[in-house]
């Protein structure tokens, strides 16, 4: 699915934490055409037809709607080359189609992609030469050195706050010491020299002047880009 210039490719809906459409509120909505891409590759990594009825009614849709809560995001992710060449095969005719119009290539969607790692390695060495690669991701998996070997350009690194006790409210990872794991994630990529965006939510009881002072304290000198909560 597309965003502007930008052209998305979820990588897995499995997540080791809230999912990003989760954490942006209980009233977030997403273009039709958005949802319906995210509940088909539901479908696609589950080996499932669940969603497909849904999705073509949705494809008929101009009004935006909530993304159907999912149930299994701790699932193991499914790792095979069925889903990686797909994949592939869609990046392919996006990009023929209007190549020169895409800014970037974003790794993203509504799961972590680095639980999927090969098929981020698989897609980034065969598009890096492309177009720009950005991975959307939420740090716990610190993978930097491979990101960079592999070529991808850029990550967008979810940091969210500054306080590690509040980060387990608002993300409810998966792996111990969370936080922790996420600053180091952060200082890695400023080391690597990756272009580095940090994201949060804009949520009342986070407090964004101390969110900054800790991103500066890594090493990150430009803004956090603030996404509204939907309360």
């Amino acid at each position: 699915y597309s965003i502007g210039r930008f052209l998305y490719a979820p990588i897995t809906c499995r997540c080791n934490s809230r999912t990003l459409p989760e954490t942006r509120g209980p009233n977030f909505e997403l273009p039709p055409d958005i949802v319906s891409a995210l509940c088909r590759f539901r479908d696609l990594e589950e080996d499932k037809s669940k969603w497909s009825p849904w999705c073509n009614w949705l494809d008929t849709q101009e009004m935006y709607h909530k993304l159907p809560e999912v149930t299994n995001r701790d699932k193991e992710c499914r790792h095979d080359t069925e889903i990686t060449e797909i994949l592939k095969t869609e990046i392919e005719m996006q990009l023929a189609i209007k190549k020169e119009d895409w800014k970037e290539l974003k790794f993203g969607g509504e799961g972590e992609p680095t639980l999927n790692l090969k098929t981020v390695e698989t897609l980034t060495k065969e598009f890096s030469n492309e177009v720009p690669i950005t991975i959307m991701t939420n740090g716990l998996i610190n993978c930097v050195d491979e990101l960079k070997e592999w070529g991808v350009s850029s990550v967008s690194v979810s940091l969210h706050t500054h306080d590690p006790e509040q980060y387990s409210e608002i993300m409810e990872p998966l792996v111990e010491n969370a936080h922790e794991k996420l600053c180091r994630f952060i200082k890695d990529a400023v080391a690597s020299d990756l272009n580095l965006e940090l994201t949060g939510i804009d949520r009342p009881c986070v407090d964004k002047k101390k969110a900054k002072e800790l991103a500066v304290s890594l090493g990150v000198d430009s803004e956090i880009r603030w996404r509204t909560f939907f309360q």
